[in-house]
């Protein structure tokens, strides 16, 4: 299963609590998950998985940088091209902005407010 978490991106680490910072950069990192019929062999294919995005950071990172250069220099409509081709091979992805606030229910197949 490819999803797309949220990555906190910090330049540097703070070097004291007066330094300390409140900021909302994320970029997202794509994973993929191995999905398994029980818990022990999942969790066992997933060790390397949580290695892999402990050395990926470069990646996030590299993502951050293009996506406020894009959002900067090109218009809102190329911006959305680019990340619905960008997105189009995850199965999830998870953010820290709101979704939806009315709640919704399934009627005939299709979603709607409720």
């Amino acid at each position: 299963m490819q999803v797309a978490i949220p990555v906190n991106i910090r330049w540097a680490p703070y070097k004291t609590s007066e330094e300390c910072k409140l900021e909302n950069k994320f970029s997202p990192m794509p994973i993929t998950i191995p999905l398994d019929t029980d818990l022990e062999s999942a969790l066992k294919k997933m060790k390397p998985v949580a290695g892999r995005m402990r050395k990926d950071f470069k990646v996030t990172y590299a993502a951050y940088v293009l996506a406020k250069t894009m959002g900067s220099l090109l218009p809102a409509w190329a911006c959305k091209i680019a990340g619905d081709s960008l997105s189009k091979p995850l199965t999830l992805s998870f953010s820290n902005i709101p979704g939806i606030l009315k709640p919704v229910k399934l009627k005939n197949g299709q979603y709607t407010e409720s």
